[in-house]
Order: structure tokens, then sequence, then C-alpha cells
């Protein structure tokens, strides 16, 4: 009997740990990674019109801050939770809208980054 409750001890324990927004998933921090490498790469060149780049076989789109400021970069495809990825994480930006409908048309990004990327549509 008390075999049995350690073994579903430890069962009910890995499978608790396998919460999928853990921040632990290894997809997940390879995306965040790749974008914290091309932020640090690009951050003292100033975007000046939306970019795609290809870093590690994804694309990811580099815009300007809404206040000029920083350069932002977002994973279009994301596979790892969250289901949008951009850094820096915090300022705002604009988006024109042909873009974001050339990017949706392309099929360039995932369910959720198409829903944010129309939220900053201009």
């Amino acid at each position: 009997m008390g075999k049995i409750l350690i073994l579903a001890f430890i069962i009910s324990a890995s499978l608790l740990g396998c919460d999928p927004e853990s921040p632990e998933l290894p997809g997940e921090k390879s995306e965040w990674a790749l974008l914290q490498g091309i932020e640090f790469e690009q951050r003292s060149t100033p975007i000046v019109d939306p970019t795609i780049k290809i870093v590690e076989g994804h694309e990811v789109l580099g815009v300007r801050s809404r206040d000029g400021k920083t350069n932002i970069w977002i994973l279009l495809k994301v596979t790892a939770a969250p289901y949008y990825k951009q850094m820096p994480e915090r300022p705002n930006y604009d988006l024109p809208k042909e873009l974001v409908a050339r990017l949706i048309g392309d099929r360039k990004v995932s369910y959720t980054v198409e829903r944010v990327l129309r939220s900053h549509e201009s």
C-alpha cells in the first residue's frame, strides 16, 4: 500500500511539473533566446521601416516603437507558449494595415500573432 502511495505521489508531481505555461519549456527558451539575440545585435541600428529577418530559420518582424526610441522584434510563427513573443516586451508599436494583411495572406504568422498584429494596425 505504501509503495502505491509513493508511486502515485511521484506520478502526480511529475504531471504537475508539465504545465504548458511553464517558462522551463525548451521551445519557449529557444524562442526567447532567438529574440534576445537579434534585439542585442540590432539595438544600435534604428529600424526605419518594418523589416523581416530570418534568424535560425525563424522569421522575425522588426519595427520601431511608437515613441521612436526602441526597436521591437516579433516572432511571427511561435511554437511554444506564450504564443506571442516580442522583445523588448513593453514598448508599443503601430503597423500599416497593408503589412499585416500581407503577412496574414502569405501565411507568415501564427493565429495568436495575427490577432496581436491586427490590434496594432494603423
